[in-house]
């Protein structure tokens, strides 16, 4: 199915007929949420060609990435904070530090920034930044492989997976 609906997606449209009878709704499901990862994966690669200095890299829990069998990189350099030049540095700003009895600001004096700036970590321990298009190519080719071998079975498995990474596709 995916590849009689590869044209209508490439058009930006998800379109889907079947063949599959009422009472096995979940392969609709299965093959809606399969159609949902194509044509978002083509349109990713499509603007990763367009803009390629553009980065997305969507980030989870280590442990679901490695139970969906995303594609990831640890950078231990993502997990430190780091000390970057202050863009304000010399510039005077009034600390807010609360409202009177009349609702009104209160404001300290101005007083100037200096010195570097710290920046916190991207992530925290036990995420990582996953490689959003190889990872939903493995999902696409594992669900490929189950419905070609009739493992259906391993199809309810495989949506457990997809259903973790789906919501990610619109953030």
């Amino acid at each position: 199915m995916i590849e009689e609906n590869k044209e209508r997606m490439i058009k930006g449209k998800v379109d889907i007929k079947t063949d599959i009878e009422w009472y096995n709704a979940k392969d609709i499901v299965y093959e809606v949420t399969a159609n949902v990862i194509l044509s978002f994966n083509e349109k990713l690669l499509e603007q990763m060609i367009k803009f390629p200095e553009i980065n997305f890299k969507p980030s989870m829990k280590q442990t679901d990435a490695d139970a969906i069998g995303a594609t990831y990189v640890i950078d231990e350099d993502d997990y430190k904070e780091t000390t970057v030049s202050d863009p304000f540095n010399g510039a005077k700003f009034c600390t807010f530090h609360g409202f009177d009895e009349n609702g009104d600001f209160i404001f300290g004096e101005p007083e100037a920034i200096e010195g570097p700036m710290i920046q916190p970590p991207a992530l925290e321990k036990g995420w990582v930044f996953i490689e959003l298009a190889p990872t939903l190519n493995t999902l696409l080719q594992e669900y490929l492989c189950h419905k070609k071998s009739e493992e259906h079975h391993k199809l309810d498995d495989w949506f457990i997976k997809a259903s973790k990474i789906v919501p990610m596709l619109w953030d």
